[in-house]
């Protein structure tokens, strides 16, 4: 709203100078603050529309969203513009809402899930040691259960026991660091595109870690829409 009246200041100051309804349009210093909230504002508008998004992974956007919205506030705050009081409100709420945001266990995997994200915001080891916990932790489940129907062994030696147990290569950290290692995709392609045709190839155990996190939406929106979809379709039904 604002943003559309500084479009039009000037239309809307000569209307205002020839009407009869006494209200004054606003001076240079209210004009100067308005852009100020618009430059502050601007980013989290752009935010809410890109993480409320349903053709594409919205929970790994909001590490990245929030970090960018922080770096945003502190630039702005840095070069000393206008609306400074509302620029350090903004980033007070901002930490009060999100304060511990990286360490989320839904946000974070999935963020390095990503292909346009990865690590690129945190430190390396530990994305490595928590999605090489992530890779793991699907197939726990089913090595007990391997381990519980494993056959008694033939013989009665030391090691017989052991020598059950199978002895199959695991690439569970090599796919990890492979995909680290990997350049990052562009923002404009969809991950789950590029996990469809290229990542689960590669990488098929920490695709299922993709699979996990990749698909939980971020927010609401998306089944809202299909609520109000579902209602102009039942009101173009019964009143055509």
């Amino acid at each position: 709203m604002l943003l559309c009246l500084y479009e039009v200041r000037k239309s809307t100051a000569a209307d205002l100078a020839n009407s009869d309804n006494n209200i004054d349009m606003l001076t240079q210093v209210e004009l100067k603050q308005v852009v100020g909230i618009i430059e502050i504002l601007g980013p989290l508008a752009e935010a809410t529309n890109d993480i409320s998004g349903d053709a594409y992974p919205s929970s790994s956007l909001v590490i990245p969203i929030l970090h960018c919205l922080k770096t945003h506030l502190v630039n702005y705050i840095t070069a000393k513009k206008y609306t400074i009081t509302f620029a350090h409100s903004r980033d007070r709420s901002q930490i009060s809402r999100f304060g511990l945001y990286e360490s989320d266990d839904v946000y974070f995997p999935a963020m390095l899930c990503d292909p346009i994200f990865k690590s690129a915001l945190l430190n390396t080891a530990l994305v490595s040691l928590t999605l090489s916990k992530e890779v793991q932790s699907p197939n726990r489940y089913e090595t007990e259960v391997s381990a519980m129907v494993m056959k008694p062994s033939t013989g009665f030696g030391l090691w017989s026991a052991f020598d059950q147990f199978p002895n199959e290569p695991s690439s569970k950290i090599n796919e990890v660091e492979n995909y680290l290692e990997e350049p990052r995709i562009p923002r404009d392609r969809n991950p789950y595109l590029w996990w469809k045709e290229e990542g689960k190839q590669k990488y098929p155990k920490l695709s299922k870690v993709a699979m996990k996190y990749l698909g939980i939406p971020a927010t609401s929106v998306a089944s809202e829409r299909v609520f109000s979809y579902s209602g102009n379709v039942g009101q173009n039904v019964v009143n055509p």
